[in-house]
């Protein structure tokens, strides 16, 4: 079974529970907004958990999967999705 295949699984279903949620909450911005904050999360998880499968799968190295990884949370950060540390 490869690495982390329940895991992807389950961003890939939430994923799709949440676009289907969003049709039947349209209208309610307070909910919509709520469901696409969620959504952005599971798509930034998504994207952190692909670069550490391409690193287990040997498509990364170790330098590079570390560079990748601080350069996406660099621009998450930019963009707010994720805090800065606290000190």
């Amino acid at each position: 079974m490869p690495v982390g295949d329940g895991f992807a699984q389950r961003i890939v279903s939430e994923q799709d529970d949440l676009l289907s949620t969003l049709q039947l909450v349209a209208g309610n911005r307070d909910l919509e907004n709520r469901l696409l904050e969620r959504l952005v999360d599971l798509l930034l998880e998504g994207l952190f958990f692909d670069l550490r499968n391409q690193l287990v799968h040997g498509q990364l190295t170790d330098l590079d999967h570390r560079a990748a990884t601080a350069e996406l949370a660099a621009q998450a950060r930019a963009v707010g999705l994720i805090p800065f540390a606290t000190e």
